[in-house]
């Protein structure tokens, strides 16, 4: 009984303050970060529904040129890097992704097989399709971090997801990024 008039002056408190933002922020504080709206910006999510109770979710980030410059000024200010490492670093990202078309790929499923990605995968392939025809990825490779450091520098994610970085050569103008196979058929386009 305690709780609920809690909650209750909890909640007739947040109707009752005349700006929202505050609000907002308060609780959801990530949301109003500038870095999580970078983020959001360059992710898609799509998902393959399989029957009433089976679906493939993927997140799909872009790690175009403004976002690799906001994550190395996020990487910087999570790990404490000084004016020069943290030059260093934005440097090494803006080069990256100059000489790569890269993405960031989270996947989520009822099964691990349905989940696993590689560049040879018997149940996916992936690819970005461009006025010239498919072009095919140089390297995909599963992301081994811990949940939180995954969370804090790809923020539209969940703990359900295995995480993969895609790699393709530096392609300036792409259709769309392609994911089919048996199970189904995402497109994200940006």
């Amino acid at each position: 009984m305690r709780w609920s008039i809690i909650l209750l002056f909890f909640l007739f408190s947040l109707g009752c303050n005349p700006n929202y933002y505050d609000v907002k922020q308060t609780l959801w504080p990530e949301k109003t970060d500038s870095y999580y709206q970078l983020s959001q910006r360059w992710t898609r999510q799509e998902t393959i529904h399989k029957g009433l109770d089976q679906s493939i979710d993927f997140t799909c980030t872009l790690q175009s040129l403004e976002w690799s410059k906001g994550f190395a000024q996020k990487w910087a200010k999570v790990y404490g890097l000084n004016q020069k490492e943290a030059n260093k670093f934005c440097l090494e990202q803006i080069k990256t992704a100059k000489t790569q078309t890269s993405f960031f790929l989270a996947i989520s499923g009822p099964n691990s097989k349905l989940t696993s990605i590689d560049v040879l995968s018997p149940l996916w392939r992936i690819f970005l399709q461009t006025p010239k025809g498919k072009v095919y990825p140089l390297s995909v490779r599963e992301l081994e971090w811990p949940f939180a450091k995954v969370k804090t520098f790809y923020p539209l994610v969940n703990p359900w997801q295995r995480f993969y970085l895609v790699e393709f050569p530096p392609i300036n103008h792409f259709q769309s990024l392609i994911i089919t196979g048996p199970e189904g058929r995402v497109v994200f386009q940006w």
